[in-house]
């Protein structure tokens, strides 16, 4: 997505008519904002958003709410919204308006466009006919969402342009759907944002991941924090609005090779990541994401080539993770502490990593035990209690974990054609699951993450590419390609 060229390319834009040529009102919160000029605004500031021209971005709650009428349109079509064009910088505009001078489609004056704020978006797709069943629909629906079509009462209609009027209220964190982190076939970490099971839209941090290890992500409002085993083998975490460039940091503590680390963020707002250190035991890291922070031991071994899961409970950090001895261990206490371990006695197969969740005052565990998925409930640091799902695992492979209302949620890589399920159900049950019907690339682990009654799954698809699934747990869902390459070893993860 690159700004056009030359005047031809110019010409194929949506401009929209300024408030100087048609005089016409608007809320209070389409306009001027952080103080920036319009068309001047750094693109550290907005969000990312799959625009096809000019610069892919919105300011925050505009995308926020983009998002979410892309989401309700693709319920409604089977497939996202299609945005031609959201932000556009003073260059372009001048350009635009250049060419409307020598006849063209009438543009804004530079300085006066609402794409200028962030706050405009022309879409495709048939949304830009008039009468068109997909014109009619967001007229009547994209209103719940904050985007007005103003561009119906421009001088010379314009049926492809809406604007943010600034009334949309997500639920939950404010965030416009989880972020993504995974590492691309050129070992960079990327992060993703976008609607789960849309295309979404991708971008580099210029930070390398290890080679067979998966970032950890969490997002809370706007923002993600991302911690991976970076190419010199040491620690590092990164903080930014997914799909945006970001900053990150070394935490100056060395992780083992082939091994991958997991992120929370604490209730006092500072974030936890456990890793297995170089030493091959379990450690804990706690600070602000994108600094160096503060890491020490656990003083207790874990099993090589294996990974922890970290979550909340209470106010207390829980993790858990493969013991050196094969069995299931969690490990609970403050990070950067050492805290307290338990064996839960419960086996694992080997070289898999455990997945762990929060629901109310316990902990739930999902893990591979002899090729079955099991899952675990108890007290942290207890020995708890565990059963089969009586679910085949692909062998040598992951699950992930998450909570929806009072139940667990697991995505894993299934037995026999390899292919992604999801599982519902209480920890220490049989539950039930059920196919999403989706291959998933060898050598990889799904991750999976809860938003509002549904799940959405992060995985390598068996092309390569990077794929996200929305839908109840234990359905079929759906799912959509980001078009996007990934590292052939490892996994994405989604928070």
């Amino acid at each position: 997505m690159t700004e056009a060229k030359n005047l031809q390319d110019l010409d194929k834009s949506m401009p929209e008519a300024g408030p100087t040529q048609i005089g016409r009102s608007r809320v209070a919160a389409t306009g001027a904002w952080g103080g920036y000029s319009n068309g001047e605004i750094p693109l550290s500031a907005m969000t990312a958003v799959p625009a096809q021209v000019g610069q892919p971005y919105l300011r925050p709650d505009a995308a926020v709410a983009f998002f979410a009428v892309s989401r309700a349109y693709e319920s409604r079509f089977g497939s996202a919204v299609s945005l031609t064009e959201a932000y556009r910088d003073l260059a372009r505009q001048k350009a635009l308006y250049a060419v409307y001078q020598n006849g063209g489609t009438l543009a804004a004056v530079p300085g006066t466009s609402v794409h200028g704020w962030g706050q405009a978006c022309d879409f495709g797709g048939g949304i830009q006919t008039p009468g068109s069943v997909q014109k009619l629909w967001m007229n009547a629906n994209a209103p719940a969402f904050g985007w007005q079509p103003r561009g119906d009462s421009f001088s010379s209609p314009e049926a492809w342009h809406f604007e943010y009027d600034g009334s949309y209220e997500p639920g939950g964190s404010g965030a416009a759907s989880p972020a993504v982190a995974f590492a691309t076939n050129t070992g960079e970490l990327w992060t993703w944002a976008g609607a789960p099971g849309t295309l979404g839209f991708g971008t580099g941090t210029k930070l390398g991941v290890a080679a067979n290890t998966s970032p950890a992500v969490r997002t809370f409002g706007d923002t993600s924090a991302v911690a991976i085993n970076s190419t010199n083998g040491s620690l590092y975490t990164w903080s930014g609005r997914a799909g945006t460039l970001g900053f990150g940091a070394d935490a100056k503590v060395g992780v083992r090779p082939g091994t991958s680390p997991s992120i929370v963020r604490m209730p006092n707002g500072q974030y936890a990541v456990a890793f297995q250190a170089t030493d091959g035991g379990l450690w804990t890291w706690v600070g602000a994401p994108g600094t160096v922070g503060f890491a020490a031991p656990a003083r207790v071994g874990m099993k090589d080539k294996t990974s922890p899961s970290i979550t909340v409970v209470g106010a207390k950090a829980v993790v858990a993770f493969q013991a050196n001895t094969g069995a299931l261990w969690t490990w609970t206490g403050d990070p950067g502490t050492t805290g307290g371990a338990t064996s839960t006695t419960e086996g694992m197969a080997a070289g898999t990593s455990p997945a762990i969740t929060a629901i109310g005052s316990k902990a739930a565990v999902a893990f591979n035990s002899g090729g079955n998925l099991w899952t675990w409930s108890g007290t942290p640091a207890t020995i708890g209690g565990g059963s089969s799902t009586k679910l085949g695992m692909w062998p040598g492979s992951s699950p992930s974990m998450t909570t929806v209302g009072s139940n667990a949620a697991v995505a894993f890589r299934a037995s026999g054609g390899g292919g992604l399920y999801t599982w519902s159900g209480q920890p220490d049950t049989v539950g039930f699951g059920a196919s999403t019907k989706l291959g998933m690339k060898d050598g990889t682990v799904p991750s999976i993450t809860t938003v509002g009654t549904n799940v959405a799954v992060a995985f390598e698809a068996d092309s390569g590419s990077l794929y996200t699934w929305s839908g109840a747990p234990a359905t079929t869902g759906f799912g959509a390609d980001s078009r996007l390459g990934m590292y052939p070893v490892g996994g994405p993860s989604i928070g």
